[in-house]
């Protein structure tokens, strides 16, 4: 009879044989890039694109080793998934053994996300081969490189408890090592266990390779920014024309590759969108995904690999896929174009691809505009990341990019490094100058330099530019009800540096209550610089709205309010408390309310006004994973220049 230390062996060698098999169906096949891989001490060097250093694709496996915690952040598109099946293939060769975590079907496993233990045990089910056997045994394990791809796939209330569960998962077993892939984003890491890395693009002569290897009769583009990521490079490899754009290189696919004709990709793209409606999630139901296309659509997707499916429950191969067909339906109904679609097709802010990929399909430069600005009214670094300079003028995209600039000045030390994060992202060379901009009056100096004749362009300048403490006229404060986003988004802004007296903020107090859903998000914002009875009550009056998003601009100005005034600080603390104590404080109130109490800079006292406040959220937390987070909030306001706490 075997002895246990022989049937594991026999079990690791099972595992190594299922990871290998895994791998070859995620590549299946594909012509072998060579990508590299940059590694950064810190968020910011990693959006300054300042690289410690550059390393070639095989040495990830003994940087994970060493680090134990590998997170790869890197644009859509740049071969992640890639790699790590690659990485799979390489391990399984050897005595160690790579587990595969595909983290977009967290949200289907219907698991509280804010509690952390249980995050940990549904990632641990996700697991294959199952990391069940390894975690249990009492014998000599083998290294286990745990291997969680798409973390931007699964909803934004995931993403920070799943980071916390795999960093647990290193924590409590020595010889596991996680490595997770990421789109190009902020995480709440601990950045002395992780090691952080992008991929880098391809460079020319590895296209050149790879172009020639497909003996492919078109000659090279001379354009080579699309094709320098891995999955359009390899998709443009199918297709008889390549793309000027992501979107159009997919749509070539879908079209010469697949055989699939502007009626049956319409259905499609319905088929995709409803998806997500439904289900908020990348793991569709076949069965109501058959209702809106047809089989044999199915069956080409299938064939070609880039749809999966497995009982009654399908999903795409790569993400880009889904988002397209989404973002395709999208931009060509309008009437889809509000806050309920923004968050089903980025899974609620965790991945902007699906709407700049909406951009790159709208013809018309006005059309564009029109939906940059709705996004703005949703989420201002959706809007930063969705410019397409092709197809958004000139006008939107300084607006936008100044208006992120604006708030490098903040009060709330996240909303600086999120802008930052997003001017470095977006790239441009307008972006780059704004992100060196000194001041305000030198981004407004900047922004001037775009000349324009358009009367929308010149009614948010006029806004924009207006002078810290100036007295502000009624009339003008009433143009924050105006239908035009950036000229209402404009005006909130610097209303809270403008001098107002008490009609103004009357008026605002009556929008809070009154106006629109965005009108009262701009009232409750611009409030927040201007302590007083009147606008404190209006506030707390909105953390009862029946919108989400007003409710969390609330909180923010509460807790500005509380910095700024002395007086009125102790009575807007326990007016919070209470809601914490009567349970009126819902979950993404609480993200804003965790990010807003690390205030720069911080108040005198700050830190002591706003402990009893923090111990309440401890005492009511729901888990320890939460109870853990507040004692980090509380660690960054008594020590402020400590990291501080952000969002997932």
């Amino acid at each position: 009879m075997e002895d246990r230390e022989q049937v594991e062996a026999k079990l690791w060698t099972e595992m190594r044989s299922q990871s290998r098999w895994h791998a070859s169906k995620i590549l299946n096949g594909k012509l072998s890039f060579r990508p590299q891989l940059s590694w950064f001490p810190t968020y910011e060097d990693l959006f300054n694109g300042s690289s410690s250093r550059v390393t070639e694709e095989g040495e990830l496996i003994g940087q994970a080793s060493d680090a134990g915690r590998v997170l790869i952040s890197a644009e859509a598109g740049s071969g992640k998934t890639w790699i790590l099946a690659r990485l799979a293939q390489k391990v399984s060769e050897t005595e160690d053994i790579p587990v595969w975590i595909s983290l977009r079907e967290l949200p289907g496993t219907g698991v509280p996300a804010g509690d952390m233990e249980s995050v940990l045990r549904a990632i641990v089910e996700l697991s294959h081969p199952s990391l069940k056997d390894v975690l249990k045994s009492r014998n000599w394990v083998p290294r286990t490189i745990v291997l969680a791809d798409g973390l931007n796939e699964a909803s934004r209330e995931y993403i920070q408890p799943a980071l916390a569960a795999l960093d647990e998962l290193a924590r409590r077993y020595p010889f596991l090592c996680v490595v997770v892939t990421d789109r190009l984003a902020r995480r709440p890491i601990a950045l002395d266990r992780w090691q952080l890395s992008t991929v880098l693009p391809l460079p020319e002569d590895e296209i050149e390779r790879v172009w020639l290897a497909s003996k492919r009769e078109n000659e090279l583009p001379t354009d080579l920014e699309i094709v320098s990521r891995p999955f359009f490079l390899d998709k443009a490899l199918d297709a008889v024309q390549v793309g000027i754009s992501g979107a159009t290189t997919i749509e070539h696919f879908y079209k010469e590759q697949l055989n699939i004709r502007d009626e049956a990709l319409d259905s499609l793209s319905f088929a995709a969108f409803r998806a997500y409606r439904a289900k908020s999630s990348r793991v569709m139901d076949l069965r109501e995904f058959y209702t809106f296309t047809d089989e044999k659509t199915v069956g080409q997707l299938v064939e070609a690999g880039v749809l999966r499916t497995e009982g009654d429950e399908a999903w795409f191969t790569h993400h880009l896929f889904h988002d397209y067909l989404a973002a395709r339906h999208l931009a060509h109904n309008l009437s889809e174009w509000c806050i309920r679609s923004f968050e089903q097709v980025t899974l609620g802010a965790a991945s902007f691809d699906a709407l700049r990929l909406t951009v790159e399909q709208i013809g018309d430069t006005r059309c564009a505009d029109r939906f940059i600005a709705l996004v703005y009214d949703w989420n201002y670094s959706a809007a930063g990341y969705s410019l397409v300079e092709d197809r958004v003028s000139s006008d939107m995209i300084c607006s936008i990019l100044a208006m992120l600039a604006e708030k490098r000045w903040d009060c709330v030390r996240s909303t600086v490094e999120e802008v930052s994060d997003a001017l470095r992202i977006n790239g441009s060379n307008l972006a780059r100058i704004m992100l060196r901009a000194q001041d305000r009056e030198e981004l407004i100096k900047i922004s001037a330099r775009n000349q324009s004749a358009d009367p929308e362009f010149s009614a948010w300048r006029e806004l924009f530019s207006l002078e810290d403490k100036l007295p502000v006229d009624l009339q003008v404060v009433r143009r924050i009800s105006s239908s035009e986003s950036l000229e209402g988004w404009a005006l909130a802004n610097s209303l809270r540096r403008c001098s107002l007296n008490q009609s103004a903020i009357e008026e605002l107090a009556d929008n809070s209550r009154h106006g629109t859903t965005v009108v009262r998000w701009r009232a409750v914002h611009a409030l927040g610089m201007h302590p007083s009875p009147g606008s404190s009550s209006a506030l707390l009056d909105r953390l009862d709205d029946e919108d989400v998003w007003v409710r969390c601009g609330a909180i923010r100005s509460i807790v500005e309010q509380a910095a700024i005034s002395v007086p009125i600080r102790a009575s807007l603390i326990k007016e919070v408390i209470m809601r914490v104590q009567e349970g009126k404080i819902d979950d993404q109130m609480r993200n804003v309310l965790a990010k807003s109490l690390n205030i720069q800079p911080q108040p005198e006292d700050w830190a002591e006004a706003v402990t009893p406040l923090v111990q309440q959220l401890i005492g009511f937390a729901k888990n320890l994973g939460e109870q853990e987070r507040w004692a980090a909030v509380m660690r960054s306001v008594s020590l402020p220049d400590s990291n501080p706490v952000t969002e997932g």
